[in-house]
């Protein structure tokens, strides 16, 4: 068995801040880098998450009353999650915390599948398949029985 992580640090105009990282669209859950250990799929996300989300969960429950002009002052602590907020609130109002809190958990989980599609040097698509498929013949390994 062989277990391959491909790094790669290339920008363009679009994704300054490497085409093989954290798209901006993601990067209100987590901007920093991936690991191996995100590679793996066990994500590591920041701290301030935990505050965050919760707070947003109060708000998809209708706990606290939803203004969305106060999100768009970039000194509050949600302002990063605007987009979210406004996606999950448009969706509707959860019943009560949990029904706010499988919601919310659910959003963040497709981010992190999206910061893997976006992180793949080889993405899951015919031009992704096709290249890596190139690369490996490429590299002419030969199993070992």
């Amino acid at each position: 068995m062989l277990s391959l992580i491909l790094r790669n640090n290339r920008t363009n105009q679009q994704y300054p801040d490497g085409i093989f990282h954290v798209h901006p669209e993601f990067q209100n859950i987590k901007s920093e880098g991936i690991g191996l250990i995100e590679a793996m799929g066990l994500f590591i996300l920041p701290g301030r998450l935990k505050r965050q989300l919760d707070k947003i969960e109060d708000l998809i429950c209708d706990q606290s009353e939803f203004n969305k002009k106060e999100f768009n002052d970039s000194t509050d602590d949600l302002y990063i999650h605007r987009f979210m907020i406004e996606k999950l609130v448009v969706e509707g109002f959860a019943d009560d915390k949990t029904q706010a809190h499988e919601r919310v958990q659910s959003y963040v989980n497709k981010v992190c599948a999206g910061i893997l599609d976006n992180t793949a040097v080889f993405k899951n698509d015919e031009n992704g398949t096709k290249g890596f498929e190139k690369f490996i013949k490429e590299l002419n390994l030969q199993e070992v029985k």
